[in-house]
């Protein structure tokens, strides 16, 4: 069995920064690929019909969001640990993700009634069925690259993901061409996109699968099952967070339009979130390899090496889209929609919140914190649900994404105090100096977005890529972080995390 692990590692790059670079593309093509179905939605359908679309997905969100987590990362978290039978692992997580995959199936076909009272849309029963179909696919396709994230094979991830994200265009065709009920259409897209992936990941996993190492100890059930149930539970009510707002507003507001409004707001916002999503992906595996071998300090060194890359790439993305919000909006859909400007510059840093808050977590999971985790998601899950509840009669949408903004930055708070007290020297002063320069970067583009208005989506990107671009070359002129030596520090970590 000595030989079998080189070739379970197929020359792929299995480096932190390497992996992070991969992830980071495909979740950048997941974007685009979204950002062109949703212009054509936004701009063939009326608002709407397109909030109508909107309830859809979410719906198949929180599906996806549900789907993508436990088995996924119980399957990456226990076979990066190297110390149980892989094949083991592979089975128990299969049985997990079938009984998980089969539940969500049923209670979505058994309650689709009560579904649609809930959010107040009479007739969409039939459809939230419809997306059951979309269900067992997705399962197996998440179950797929949870192995492949395990063994660290990045660029296999990557290429599966971004095949998923491809295929999704095909809802344009369908709703266009194929299917006269464009809600129809959309949901055609997304089974599309789910079976295709899934042929070419169970493809991989099956060959590894029958290489995996199966000499070691098995992992006890008990064992196993509490890694699944602590993602679950921490997945879940992210999931179902980053889709309350949505739900609230459906459910307490009469007006379709500003469902329309609300569901274009979210979509733009949900580049952070799928962003920092790349950074914990490749975050888990790493931490939890370096953890199980005792390197404490290499960890503590490992984080601080994604905080700052978070800092310098990511968090000046919100912080140069909120101030020319109402350009993107204007340009991306129709002008009426400059309406949601203000609520979409708050949701972009709510979801850049909840999803700093996951990768928080992901840290402290690599170190046996699901217990705390799953707590710290249900208490900021239910603070959203109040906020809602109380913020969204009174200020409409704009309360719906303060709620979602509060609940984050609840849920980041203390999930650091927990994170300091399991790692030692997380941070240090140019985290600190970049935050500051991102926030006084955002003032001075909030001063001059009054003299930058404009309906074109072309030059509403150029207005964001140029104030992007600046920003990392102020940060670097003034020497504050320089972006290649942050990468280059990124990679030097690798080294202790190959696999033999």
């Amino acid at each position: 069995m000595q030989n079998c692990q080189p070739k379970i590692k197929l020359k792929e790059g299995n480096s932190l920064a390497s992996g992070l670079v991969l992830h980071t593309i495909a979740k950048i093509i997941f974007l685009l690929t979204g950002y062109a179905m949703h212009m054509y939605l936004g701009k063939t359908l009326s608002a709407a019909q397109y909030g109508i679309i909107g309830v859809i997905i979410s719906i198949n969100n929180i599906n996806y969001n549900f789907l993508s987590q436990g088995a996924r990362q119980a399957a990456s978290r226990a076979l990066a640990e190297r110390h149980y039978n892989e094949q083991d692992i592979i089975k128990k997580s299969f049985m997990i993700q079938f009984v998980a995959m089969m539940l969500l199936f049923l209670a979505t076909i058994l309650f689709a009634e009560f579904y649609s009272s809930v959010l107040n849309v009479p007739g969409m029963s039939r459809y939230i069925r419809m997306t059951a179909l979309v269900i067992p696919a997705m399962a197996g396709y998440f179950l797929t690259l949870g192995v492949l994230n395990g063994y660290k094979l990045f660029i296999a991830e990557a290429c599966i993901m971004i095949l998923y994200s491809l295929m999704r265009l095909s809802v344009i065709p369908f709703v266009g061409y194929v299917f006269e009920d464009s809600t129809q259409g959309t949901i055609a897209g997304f089974f599309a996109s789910a079976v295709a992936a899934l042929i070419v990941g169970t493809t991989i996993a099956t060959r590894l699968y029958k290489r995996a190492d199966k000499d070691k100890p098995r992992i006890s059930h008990s064992r196993y099952v509490g890694y699944v149930t602590g993602f679950l539970t921490f997945f879940l009510c992210i999931a179902v967070m980053l889709s309350l707002d949505m739900f609230f507003i459906n459910a307490m507001l009469d007006t379709q339009d500003l469902v329309g409004y609300y569901t274009g707001a979210t979509n733009f916002a949900k580049i952070t979130y799928f962003l920092l999503s790349a950074v914990y992906i490749v975050a888990l595996p790493i931490i939890t390899q370096k953890y199980s071998a005792d390197d404490f300090q290499g960890c503590s060194q490992t984080i601080n090496q994604f905080f700052k890359v978070i800092a310098l790439f990511i968090l000046p993305i919100p912080c140069i889209v909120a101030p020319l919000a109402g350009n993107l909006m204007a340009s991306f859909y129709t002008p009426e929609y400059r309406a949601a400007a203000i609520p979409t510059a708050i949701l972009l840093f709510s979801q850049f919140f909840i999803g700093f808050m996951v990768v928080l977590n992901i840290f402290l999971c690599a170190a046996s914190g699901r217990k705390f985790s799953a707590i710290v998601a249900v208490y900021t899950l239910a603070l959203d649900a109040v906020l809602c509840f109380v913020m969204i009669p009174r200020y409409s949408i704009t309360g719906a994404a303060t709620s979602t903004l509060i609940a984050g930055v609840f849920g980041c708070a203390v999930t650091v105090v927990k994170l300091r007290q399991v790692y030692k020297n997380l941070w240090d002063r140019t985290l600190s100096i970049l935050i500051v320069s991102c926030m006084a970067w955002m003032t001075a583009l909030a001063i001059v977005a009054r003299y930058l208005t404009t309906d074109s989506f072309i030059l509403s990107l150029a207005q964001c890529a140029v104030a992007y671009v600046l920003f990392l070359l102020i940060v670097w002129s003034l020497r504050i972080a320089s972006p290649i030596k942050i990468i280059l520090e990124l990679k030097s970590q690798t080294s202790a995390t190959d696999l033999p």
